[in-house]
């Protein structure tokens, strides 16, 4: 007899897929309206859904809707709809009562939810599927704007380049901007007062600006001129400061940047940008252009430190979307910071510091690199 009920209880529920139809169907309504993946789906399932409450009570609902909905058509509480099926299991047949149009749609029920549980499986690798750790990761210094050079900074020069690369750096952030003839180029903004006759007012072509030293010493470089470095040193990173977050305007210089690197045949180079984001919307704006391998999502233009349940949402969405590293200045960081990024595995970077005693509190607080002119991992190492 406890043999007749185990097999009849395994069978009952092979029998009723609709269950399984109802609680699938229900999460992908909900994820639906909230905008979410199923891989924040189930970190906040494994978290008791702490930062989003709000998911958590529709979820609660489901589930108590999908249990009234097992006790009533399991033990058929009305008592008018059932129905008397048989269920054989070898030599031995069983007979079993149920609700009358679960026997009716037993076929397309099973169809439905096979297509449903293969979607959603499609969709769960997807949202889990993860870039493999680069080769970056793991950095702890990297050169703000090449690093400097005979003590100037913010020269995104080839001689702050050589310089630094020389002391042992290998990441690497540069700024760059649009020339009045469309061409992407090193320079962190026009108003700059590094090179003679360049200003906002007046900005230059490429071939002027590559024309003219940077503080009458210096060779400026071209976005083309970069893809040649890194094909050159095929070890170096670079941190993309590229500015603009209106989608129009990251499509237009992303756009020259692949132009340029299909033009120079160096496209492959693009495996070593770190492209830093500066909102949600500028990430669907990049990947429509080159599908990227890394980003940093930096807050100098999303988040200053004031709402701590929006730094949380900003979290969330990176880890909803792959986005690994978040920057920020290192006047933000503190522990609780630290500990919301901890819970959704970010490494968090900090701009800009340039003295060894600080850096070394910074990793030992927990921040995980440092955004620097002048610091190399050497001059902060434990002793």
């Amino acid at each position: 007899m406890d043999y007749e009920k185990k097999i009849k209880i395994s069978v009952i529920w092979i029998q009723k897929p609709d269950f399984f139809v109802l609680l699938l169907s229900g999460v992908c309504v909900i994820n639906m309206l909230q905008g979410e993946s199923w891989r924040l789906f189930f970190y906040d399932l494994k978290w008791g859904f702490a930062d989003n409450r709000e998911f958590m009570k529709k979820f609660a609902v489901l589930v108590i809707l999908l249990i009234c909905w097992i006790i009533w058509s399991e033990w058929g509480i009305t008592g008018r709809v059932r129905l008397k099926w048989r269920i054989q299991v070898g030599k031995h047949q069983f007979e079993y009562y149920n609700c009358k149009y679960l026997d009716q749609l037993y076929i397309p029920t099973i169809v439905i939810a096979l297509i449903l549980v293969s979607c959603i499986l499609w969709q769960m690798i997807n949202d889990f599927h993860a870039a493999e750790s680069s080769a970056w990761e793991g950095t702890v210094t990297i050169g703000h704007s090449f690093g400097e050079i005979d003590g100037r900074s913010y020269t995104g020069s080839l001689e702050a380049f050589r310089y630094n690369y020389e002391k042992g750096l290998r990441v690497f952030e540069v700024d760059m901007e649009i020339t009045s003839d469309d061409k992407v180029v090193l320079r962190h903004d026009w108003n700059q007062k590094i090179q003679e006759g360049i200003s906002s007012a007046d900005p230059p072509t490429q071939e002027r600006f590559l024309s003219i030293p940077i503080l009458g010493e210096y060779t400026p470089l071209s976005f083309e001129d970069l893809c040649g470095i890194m094909r050159e040193y095929p070890d170096i990173w670079i941190v993309t400061d590229t500015k603009y977050k209106d989608p129009e305007m990251v499509n237009k210089q992303f756009t020259i940047m692949k132009e340029t690197a299909l033009k120079a045949d160096a496209l492959d180079v693009f495996d070593r940008f770190i492209v830093q984001l500066y909102s949600e919307e500028m990430h669907e704006a990049v990947e429509a252009i080159y599908p990227f391998e890394s980003y940093i999502f930096t807050m100098y233009q999303r988040w200053f430190g004031d709402d701590e349940a929006e730094f949380t949402k900003i979290c969330r969405w990176s880890y909803e979307h792959n986005v690994d590293n978040i920057a920020m200045g290192w006047d933000l960081v503190n522990k609780d910071i630290l500990e919301i990024c901890n819970r959704y595995h970010l490494d968090v970077y900090v701009n800009t510091v340039n003295k060894a005693d600080e850096a070394k509190q910074l990793l030992k607080d927990g921040v995980k690199g440092i955004y620097t002119d002048r610091l190399s991992a050497s001059d902060f190492k434990e002793d």
